[in-house]
């Protein structure tokens, strides 16, 4: 696998494992070539002091093959390791496997927690969100939720731009301090 030779900044290893047309698509949207990421670990510009893998699935569908996984890796340069799910594509070119693809998305700290687990509750809390829903709808929807606002009795409102109020509900906005969602 990749991985050892990621975590090792083994280039040569690397260069026999990956596809000519290789392309890591990063967490940040970045896309990286062969040549690109073999070049940054010959200049010492990638190492990882941790990198480890789990959770992975692998799917043969003939040519093409997928692994799928979790991965926790540091930058030797780095104080906090971070999590991310990765996809590998792998291509049969003759006899041998090479990796054509890969895609890394960050792990969100909390993701698959429940929402109150993420804000700070006990999981089996119960919340209750008010939010002033539809505003310019009309001017007393208007009126009636930014005195809500203003009295702290909610703290969220959603806005239908297409509607006849608007212009009312951004002037008033822009007077008080508030968190819209804005709805088109």
């Amino acid at each position: 696998m990749p991985f050892q030779a990621l975590r090792y900044a083994d280039a040569a290893g690397l260069d026999r494992l990956l596809d000519d047309h290789f392309t890591w698509t990063h967490t940040d949207g970045l896309v990286q070539s062969k040549a690109d990421l073999l070049a940054k670990i010959r200049d010492g510009k990638l190492r990882y002091s941790e990198l480890s893998t789990d959770q992975e699935a692998f799917n043969e569908y003939g040519h093409p093959a997928v692994v799928t996984g979790h991965s926790a890796r540091r930058y030797a340069e780095a104080a906090k390791p971070f999590e991310l799910r990765y996809t590998l594509t792998f291509v049969k070119t003759g006899r041998e496997w090479k990796v054509a693809a890969y895609h890394t998305t960050i792990f969100t700290p909390g993701a698959g927690q429940p929402l109150q687990v993420r804000l700070g509750y006990p999981r089996d809390a119960k919340l209750l969100i008010l939010n002033a829903d539809d505003l310019a709808v009309s001017h007393s929807e208007d009126v009636a939720s930014f005195a809500a606002l203003d009295q702290k009795l909610i703290t969220s409102a959603t806005v239908m731009v297409p509607c006849p109020w608007f212009t009312e509900v951004a002037a008033m906005r822009r007077r008080i301090q508030m968190r819209i969602s804005v709805y088109t």
